[in-house]
């Protein structure tokens, strides 16, 4: 019996290094790892469970590597409330479908302060925002900062609101991850995070950090 007890132990700790050993590998596919994120108190009236997403590997997207041609450069604000942001899409040119749309919000919202040569920074803000259908159906990384991202005007043209040229760069300054939302509808129900489910609405992406250049008359 002391024999068959001692098996069942070894057993269960050789197999207990194993999984750690399998997860260790999927961790050593990807460059770098999101950290472990606590969500707790109250939402909805629940307590968030802690769940650890140091096993899920984040890939990269490098939009160096893509033939990205712009579609159209514009000036918009939001609705119900005015805000001023400019808004850039681009799009693969060996593809038929999919865009990427870069958008900066003016801090002050001041659309005359947006239609500037020089250096437009995010400000954490909504409209500040990466939305990608290239890869995959859209998803968007929202309320970036200024050391994530920034638009700089070398040369512009404008008539009143209109941009008729415009001469630049979009430049995402450090690696750029995909966030884990506090909840997720699938029209249902919300799903959070430590749900059996929550991994499968998960988009493990970060984007590198890259210079896009861009010329565009109307």
């Amino acid at each position: 019996m002391k024999n068959v007890f001692l098996f069942l132990v070894l057993f269960y700790l050789l197999s207990g290094c194993s999984r750690r050993q399998e997860c260790a590998e999927k961790v050593a596919e990807s460059e770098d790892v999101a950290e472990s994120m606590d969500y707790s108190g109250p939402l909805d009236s629940l307590v968030l469970k802690r769940y650890q997403y140091d096993t899920i590997t984040f890939k990269p997207i490098d939009l160096n590597k893509m033939n990205l041609k712009i579609l159209s450069l514009r000036l918009s604000y939001s609705i119900p409330d005015v805000k001023w942001a400019i808004f850039i899409i681009f799009r693969d040119s060996l593809k038929d479908s999919g865009s990427i749309t870069f958008s900066i919000r003016e801090l002050h919202n001041k659309k005359d302060s947006l239609l500037k040569k020089g250096i437009h920074l995010a400000s954490g803000q909504i409209n500040d925002a990466i939305s990608n259908s290239l890869q995959r159906s859209g998803f968007s990384i929202n309320s970036l900062t200024s050391d994530e991202l920034e638009i700089y005007f070398d040369d512009l043209t404008v008539n009143v609101d209109y941009i008729k040229y415009a001469k630049g760069y979009i430049q995402i300054k450090k690696k750029i991850y995909w966030t884990w939302p506090k909840r997720i509808s699938n029209g249902s129900k919300y799903i959070y995070p430590g749900d059996g489910d929550y991994l499968d609405y998960c988009i493990p992406v970060y984007y590198k950090p890259v210079k896009i250049y861009f010329e565009v008359t109307y």
